[in-house]
């Protein structure tokens, strides 16, 4: 079939249709609270690909709708990126978008040897093991897995205790391609009627069910665990100008003057934003002035533990340990090149001598980490703005903060990990701490959408979070994931409040994300049956062109 005059105004249709589709997942996407949207979010792309014409040309056309709604998609739900970093957000939501158009490729191209359900399936499959890839690779970027889209409505998602986020993008995938076919099969396939209220049924139970068995937990879930006292700093501080401009003695004297207003002998934790002020090198901090500064401020608070973001150094020298690590930087000192490492850290101090700390993990890419240095590197001479504060990791110091309780600090990125939080979490960590600087970004949609993320953290794993933020949102979150308490970004305070230590494990927090790696082992299945399916096509044109020149 050919584009004729019957389909001269199908690229209308699909440029409406892929806005739509776009516009259905970004007014759905968290913050909103207009999750029901993401129910239907795809269903145009679905319908618009039943319209196209075979083809080369149709192929094409679909892929460029698909595109563009993912575009529209990313940059509503992420637009606070460029406020920040707004060379590599642009790289990173090209990337993302690209990334996640070859499934809707393979939906198309698979049309000639797969049957509806079997493309149904490899597409779903290879969207949710892009999904999976997005946690895993350098260039992780997990923000938009779409069982995210439930983190508005945490009554909804309840039982991501037993599978993640990764559930949720089974359901809304498996919601959006049910009510399709239901209303394919009434205004389509008016001979196939006959199925309609099967099809009805099945789209029903599907969404049904979860909801209700959700609904019910979130009304009847009982908090577990005792309660400790935690005080969170908002200290609001601009970073572009206060934070350069104020030195790390002031800034702790901010911190601290909002802190003691809440301070009483029953305060077990107090929590700072991270990157708070900077600690100077690693190996000196038990003896840094500062530190030795706080710990007298906590003697009249012996049970008190104060956690806080910082920068800490970290001297390197090529020749004594290998090569140089990414991101390493120099100065010269003494006719000598002195190479370091800079790391976003967690500390934790009290009264006496002891030091914890572990270092940020999970940088955002292209922007606190230099990902795939040579082909990032190569980039950079015609990007010369692409990538920012080049932070390391580090090995050692990702241990939990043991005390009474066992704290898990996460600094700021790290939230969005859902794997990452119960690899801690399975490591007996029973109290969630976040720690984030907002400032970068100064964006209350971004704020917003980062709590909510949150708190599917607190749900997965039924674990209490307390969140400190400077310019952001610092609040307390329940193990149902309920905001029981918050200060936004236009005030400059701290919040008191109580949070239960749970030590049970949920059954995601012993399982992971293995919805994720099934999706990756039904993708691997699924594909490799498409392989084989167009190598026998293949083979059977060739045979056939053989018999005709035989013939001939």
């Amino acid at each position: 079939m050919r584009y004729g005059a019957r389909h001269q105004k199908l690229p209308l249709l699909a440029f409406l249709l892929s806005v739509l589709s776009g516009a259905l997942l970004a007014l759905g996407w968290p913050p909103s609270p207009g999750f029901p949207l993401l129910f239907v979010a795809f269903v145009p792309l679905l319908y618009l690909h039943d319209r196209l014409p075979p083809g080369k040309r149709g192929t094409l056309t679909y892929l460029a709708a698909a595109g563009l709604a993912l575009l529209l998609w990313n940059a509503c739900a992420t637009r606070w990126i460029y406020n920040a970093y707004i060379t590599s957000g642009i790289v990173i939501n090209c990337l993302n978008v690209a990334l996640f158009t070859v499934p809707w490729l393979l939906y198309a191209v698979s049309q000639p040897v797969f049957n509806r359900w079997q493309r149904y399936g490899l597409l779903v499959s290879a969207w949710m093991s892009l999904e999976l890839l997005h946690y895993h690779w350098e260039l992780a970027f997990p923000l938009l897995t779409l069982g995210n889209g439930l983190a508005a409505a945490p009554a909804v998602a309840q039982w991501y205790e037993y599978t993640g986020v990764f559930g949720g993008s089974l359901w809304l995938w498996g919601t959006n391609v049910l009510l399709y076919e239901s209303g394919r099969a009434f205004f389509v396939r008016r001979t196939g009627r006959g199925a309609l209220p099967a099809k009805i049924a099945y789209a029903l139970l599907w969404v049904l069910l979860p909801l209700g068995v959700s609904l019910g937990v979130f009304s009847h879930y009982q908090e577990k665990g005792a309660s400790v006292e935690v005080v969170a700093v908002n200290p609001n501080l601009d970073c572009r100008k206060e934070r350069k401009t104020l030195g790390a003695e002031a800034l702790v004297k901010v911190h601290w003057a909002l802190t003691k207003k809440h301070l009483s002998n029953r305060t077990r934790y107090v929590l700072w934003p991270e990157n708070a002020f900077n600690l100077g090198w690693l190996e000196e901090l038990p003896a840094h002035p500062l530190v030795l500064a706080l710990r007298d401020s906590l003697k009249q608070y012996p049970d008190a533990r104060l956690i806080t973001g910082a920068v800490l150094y970290e001297r390197h020298l090529p020749a004594d340990a290998g090569p140089v690590p990414v991101n390493t930087q120099s100065f010269e000192a003494n006719a000598r090149k002195i190479w370091y490492n800079t790391y976003n850290t967690a500390v934790q101090l009290n009264a006496g001598p002891e030091v914890q700390l572990r270092t940020k993990i999970h940088l955002v890419p292209l922007e606190e980490t230099t990902v795939y240095p040579p082909v990032v590197n190569l980039f950079r001479k015609f990007i010369p703005s692409l990538g920012g504060m080049f932070f390391s990791t580090r090995a050692a110091n990702q241990h939990l903060f043991q005390n009474r309780e066992t704290v898990v600090p996460l600094i700021c990125y790290e939230s969005f990990f859902g794997n990452t939080v119960r690899n801690f979490v399975g490591g007996g960590g029973n109290l969630l701490f976040v720690i984030l600087n907002e400032g970068w970004i100064d964006d209350e949609q971004a704020s917003a959408q980062f709590m909510q993320y949150a708190a599917l953290r607190a749900i997965e794993n039924r674990r209490g979070i307390v969140r400190s933020s400077n310019r952001g949102i610092t609040c307390f979150i329940d193990q149902r994931g309920r905001i029981t308490r918050a200060v936004a970004d236009h005030a400059a305070t701290a919040l008191s409040g109580s949070v239960r230590v749970n030590r049970q494990k949920t059954f995601y927090t012993l399982t992971g994300d293995y919805l994720g790696w099934m999706a990756l082992a039904g993708f691997a299945g699924l594909g490799a049956a498409l392989v084989v399916a167009f190598a026998r096509v293949s083979l059977k044109d060739h045979a056939k062109k053989v018999r005709v020149k035989r013939a001939a």
